[in-house]
């Protein structure tokens, strides 16, 4: 790292010369054709970088279909695996779905690469019937995919039935028993005045016609905390009314929770940070993944919660 008129200039080795010169951004025609059509577009690029790609990935979910019943009776497991193994976001059952499995059979037979018998069927490697979800066995039949005695999970709920609250930032859903499961989807599952009042709607409707209430959801981190971007753009226009609605909704929002008349449980993964830790706080259990990371991390920067926090105080 070197410095040029006061900024810091990142450098990178030179793999010919041996020597450091300043990084360039590369600019690649695969992954802008990524971002507007997806991974198809990747794979048909003809860069160094979408033939690396397709090389990699054509030949990772070959091997992997070709593993089909030797090492596992279902793709399922397969997927799981790799998931829970190997920390990927989709399993590569899972992947070839969302590539199109009818697009990657045809490009794979551009090459001289033997078509594993699972793919030849020509059929999607996962759909849904009855509400359930169903896999593709060898046999070319589908078979519903069985969960773990005890396992519950939302994604498996919404193919059921429709949400009993749903708005832009958060979803309620009935799973059963008396029990929902309140969702947030915002981006980030960041908190925000949608997010308040879809709480405040659950309370509600739990307290007329459920017994209690679980906060989850399946995404990547249970929620980074606040929208600052919201919060952010008030602040620069001196919009002060905004901000004090904001911060003086949250702290009803998370007083209602606190005190809601049936069991509020939280089972949070990922991060939980600022407004995202304090909806844990308010809960009254929590029932942890192994990787959560929570804390209010504005109290490293000087502040003071402002929801749970100030309405503690």
């Amino acid at each position: 790292m070197q410095k040029q008129d006061g900024k810091r200039i990142k450098e990178s080795i030179d793999l010919l010369s041996g020597n450091y010169n300043p990084s360039h951004k590369p600019q690649l025609e695969s992954i802008k054709t990524f971002k507007t059509n997806g991974i198809q577009g990747l794979l048909s690029c003809t860069d160094k970088t979408g033939i690396y790609a397709w090389q990699v990935i054509s030949s990772t979910l070959v091997y992997a279909a070709s593993l089909v019943p030797e090492i596992s009776d279902d793709i399922v497991n397969i997927d799981t695996a790799m998931k829970r193994g190997f920390n990927w976001t989709y399993g590569p059952f899972e992947l070839l779905d969302r590539i199109g499995l009818e697009w990657f059979v045809n490009k794979l037979g551009q090459t001289d690469r033997a078509l594993p018998p699972l793919l030849k069927t020509g059929k999607t490697l996962y759909q849904t019937e009855a509400g359930k979800p169903s896999c593709l066995m060898p046999s070319g039949k589908y078979q519903t995919v069985h969960r773990a005695k005890g396992q519950l999970l939302l994604a498996d709920i919404k193919l059921q039935h429709p949400p009993v609250l749903k708005n832009p930032s958060a979803s309620l859903w009935d799973i059963g028993d008396g029990v929902t499961c309140l969702e947030f989807h915002s981006k980030m599952n960041t908190l925000d005045m949608d997010s308040m009042e879809l709480i405040q709607q659950s309370i509600d409707k739990v307290e007329r016609e459920f017994s209690a209430l679980v906060i989850h959801n399946e995404a990547d981190n249970f929620s980074a905390g606040a929208n600052l971007g919201l919060l952010m753009l008030a602040i620069n226009d001196d919009n002060w009314s905004d901000v004090e609605s904001l911060i003086k909704r949250g702290q009803q929002t998370y007083n209602a929770l606190k005190y809601a008349p049936f069991p509020v449980i939280a089972a949070p993964s990922g991060l939980a940070l600022g407004g995202g830790c304090e909806i844990l706080l308010h809960c009254d259990a929590i029932q942890a993944h192994a990787e959560l990371y929570t804390g209010l991390v504005e109290v490293g920067v000087g502040l003071i919660p402002g929801w749970g926090g100030c309405k503690e105080f």
